[in-house]
């Protein structure tokens, strides 16, 4: 065999950090102030100032157990290596600066990345997964003829009469009917499955036009959030089964990079420029940042914050699964 066609060996990570950002330091310390965050909590219901060390960052989120029962950092490892090669590839752009096709490449797996890793995502793929077994067991035991014949081909069931069949039947039909009843997804299967989609999604984000839109005004910001990737459409259109999605020729895809410029990728020709945006349409992308929040709006600004919540009322609304099950 060829070394080229060998198995390329893996280093256990088997020591991290405790405490893992899934909105990494560097990205929130480009939408500070004196080194503070003006940040609003959609769980608490409150505004106040913190840095970005102690935003964003959840107790070994991403740590995994092996089949040999070791703890491994490994998704860790990945993100901070994205982490940076980004920083210094953000800072050119906001600086309009041109970039390689490596670091364009580079950008667009961390942006996958950080759209793929959040909890708003992760939260999302465990709620559809969960109707996604509710919809299944209808299907298997809604029917009460389904149910027996299910309970009847189970092998731990030869001994049970018909009788007992029929009650076990008629208690699961109503169970599963009722539907009042939670689904559980293991995180650490569903963080794989999330990496998986992020892997598929990067390649479309490095083929985009990329337009990276500056604002004009120190007093203009943009302000981001815990889920700070935007996918709408060019133009409005109905909705239909499947929805809208990364791949979708009028896909257009919305990344805040600082609080003086926001990334927008549409098309298919890989073109990048740079232009200015005015106030009303900095005014629109932060509103599609607000809404979008899973908890946590921020900026450099609170009065932009409480602004942003109350034109949103996002302070009144509850956050659900941006994927849905139909």
């Amino acid at each position: 065999m060829e070394d080229s066609e060998k198995n390329i060996p893996i280093t256990p990570k088997l020591s991290g950090p405790k405490r893992q950002h899934f909105i990494p330091r560097f990205y929130l310390e480009g939408f500070c102030q004196n080194g503070l965050l003006s940040l609003y909590d959609r769980v608490e219901n409150a505004y106040r100032d913190q840095t970005p060390l102690n935003t964003t960052a959840i107790g070994h989120y991403y740590t995994f157990t092996d089949q040999e029962g070791r703890r491994r950092f490994d998704l860790e490892y990945l993100m901070s290596d994205y982490e940076g090669k980004a920083a210094p590839i953000l800072k050119k752009l906001s600086q309009r600066e041109e970039i390689s096709d490596e670091e364009r490449s580079d950008m667009s797996i961390f942006i996958a990345m950080l759209g793929f890793r959040i909890p708003d995502q992760i939260d999302s793929l465990k709620s559809a997964n969960g109707e996604m077994i509710k919809k299944v067991s209808r299907m298997m035991f809604g029917n009460l003829d389904q149910a027996k014949k299910i309970i009847r081909e189970n092998p731990e069931n030869i001994k049970l009469t018909e009788e007992e069949i029929e009650n076990q039947a008629v208690i699961m039909a109503n169970f599963i009917e009722d539907g009042n009843y939670t689904v559980e997804t293991d995180h650490q299967w569903i963080m794989g499955m999330s990496i998986n989609m992020f892997l598929q999604v990067a390649p479309i984000f490095s083929q985009r036009d990329w337009v990276i839109l500056h604002s004009t005004s120190d007093k203009k910001s943009f302000v981001t959030s815990d889920s700070p990737l935007t996918l709408t459409t060019i133009q409005p259109r109905q909705n239909d089964f499947w929805g809208i999605g990364y791949a979708n020729s009028d896909a257009l895809v919305i990344f805040p990079l600082s609080k003086s410029c926001v990334l927008v990728m549409h098309g298919s020709d890989g073109n990048l420029s740079h232009s200015s945006i005015s106030n009303k349409e900095i005014r629109e992308v932060n509103c599609l940042t607000a809404d979008r929040c899973q908890r946590f709006l921020m900026g450099q600004d609170e009065a932009l914050i409480r602004s942003l919540v109350s034109h949103t009322g996002i302070d009144n609304k509850k956050w659900g699964p941006k994927i849905k099950v139909s």
